[in-house]
């Protein structure tokens, strides 16, 4: 989930931590150690009913006001909101995710030199004027 999604959730900062966390969770468990080329999806253990299972689970303690193991962070309607969100997302494509946090990944980094501009220094302020007002018209309240 990213800044954007989140604001496209109309998450708050706060929703949108513990959204993060609750996702990081899900997919920390998704890692499987000794996964080779020839392991088959069916051979791990978590598959994608236990990942829609955990979520429900996490959803649910953020979604019920029982201090300290249970702070409601999200309404019904999030709560539902989210799932549709996970399912269209996470759940729908869980094998594509599963193989991407699974297998080595190629990083390539790119370096690159940019001249930046010094900006000009601000006009001397004490030289301003004011601007005349145009004739003819009647000042309004929201002209400045």
């Amino acid at each position: 989930l990213n800044l954007a999604q989140a604001k496209g959730l109309c998450l708050t900062p706060r929703q949108a931590a513990v959204f993060h966390a609750m996702m990081a969770q899900i997919l920390d468990r998704m890692r499987c150690d000794g996964v080779t080329g020839s392991t088959m999806p069916e051979d791990l253990e978590f598959d994608s009913s236990a990942a829609f299972s955990l979520f429900q689970q996490l959803l649910l303690q953020h979604s019920i006001d029982r201090p300290p193991d249970k702070l409601e962070i999200f309404s019904l309607s999030e709560a539902k909101m989210l799932t549709d969100f996970i399912s269209l997302t996470l759940i729908k494509h869980f094998l594509l995710y599963q193989f991407t946090v699974n297998s080595p990944q190629e990083v390539q980094t790119l370096r690159v030199r940019t001249a930046i501009p010094q900006p000009l220094p601000p006009p001397d302020l004490a030289a301003g004027r004011l601007k005349p007002k145009p004739r003819g018209r009647k000042h309004t309240p929201h002209e400045g």
